[in-house]
């Protein structure tokens, strides 16, 4: 969990690698416990700059409903509008 402290420190600076990152371990619970709000706003800062891999990882959260509603309307959006 050591890591995702350095991540979450790089990410409120702006990179955007540590933004996507941290939105994949947050919906995976890799070196963080699963939250899928914190998943979800971390892509979405990421995707603000133009990460199209946290487009995809939006759209996996509203195709299984996890932390979202299920959509398949919102998860083709995403995965549509990825690029």
């Amino acid at each position: 969990f050591e890591a995702t402290q350095w991540y979450e420190k790089a990410a409120a600076q702006g990179f955007v690698d540590a933004q996507a990152d941290l939105g994949y371990n947050y919906a995976h619970g890799e070196g963080a416990k699963t939250d899928y709000k914190k998943a979800l706003y971390w892509y979405k800062k990421a995707v603000d700059q133009g990460n199209a891999n946290s487009m995809v990882g939006i759209g996996v959260l509203y195709e299984n409903g996890t932390g979202v509603p299920q959509s398949a309307e919102k998860a083709h959006y995403w995965y549509e509008n990825y690029s």
